[in-house]
């Protein structure tokens, strides 16, 4: 036996997860917590033993939507909440619950692992931010930027690269990148090996507009790479000069 049972409370309370084990219903309250749950939601734990668990929901119809899915199913896997701290702000937490019956198969109780999960909240939330910052960018941009897949095909641009080339969507989608130089223009594009070399900035060049005007630009260009290093694909930004 590696630990007896006068140990298991001191080894649940050394664990650096939320446990908790409460009635069921409406009123439900706590019957047990570790010191991590404790600590997580800014109480001691005598606090916490018999207090309602709704008081540390911070929207009450969290609680209500999930007591409704537990009379449903006996056990949720990462199940987020919003919880409410005893003294300052909020907490993100996901949490695992197994419904314990009584003998007629009712619901008598609840045991939960809670993992505080906000930082993770916060990276989605900035990332969200983030990509709503870039289209911003990306849409009001006075240069044409373009995206190309692995083959060199055109499959993203920003509205100002359909003005600079007097083009439409049906004409852009899909189309070679290689389509839009001259083939003087494309081979000398080639002799500066941008693939090996990542990305390069303040490329003299030429492109065609869809009515064939030749446009004299600056050309910047970045290789996309995955996580094992192959080419994705590449990002170009084209200024007309």
């Amino acid at each position: 036996m590696l630990f007896k049972n006068k140990d298991l409370p001191v080894f649940i309370d050394s664990l650096r997860i939320g446990i908790a084990r409460t009635t069921f219903g409406l009123n439900a309250r706590f019957l047990f917590v570790n010191a991590t749950l404790a600590e997580m939601l800014q109480y001691e734990k005598s606090e916490l033993l018999g207090k309602k668990i709704a008081g540390v929901f911070e929207r009450k119809k969290d609680h209500r939507d999930l007591l409704e899915l537990l009379r449903r199913n006996v056990s949720l896997d990462r199940y987020e909440l919003l919880f409410k701290r005893k003294n300052t702000g909020n907490i993100w937490v996901q949490v695992s619950v197994a419904v314990e019956t009584d003998f007629s198969g009712r619901p008598r109780a609840l045991n939960l692992v809670i993992e505080n999960i906000t930082r993770q909240k916060e990276i989605e939330q900035d990332l969200v931010r983030s990509k709503e910052l870039f289209k911003i960018v990306f849409d009001n941009s006075a240069v044409a930027i373009m995206v190309t897949d692995e083959n060199e095909k055109i499959v993203a641009w920003n509205p100002f690269t359909e003005k600079m080339l007097e083009t439409g969507k049906e004409d852009l989608f899909n189309k070679p990148v290689r389509d839009l130089y001259p083939e003087r223009e494309w081979r000398k594009m080639r002799k500066l090996k941008i693939r090996q070399k990542g990305s390069l900035s303040g490329i003299g060049t030429r492109v065609i507009k869809k009515d064939g005007v030749i446009l004299d630009v600056d050309a910047s260009v970045s290789v996309l790479k995955d996580n094992q290093g192959k080419v994705v694909g590449s990002i170009g930004i084209l200024r007309d000069i």
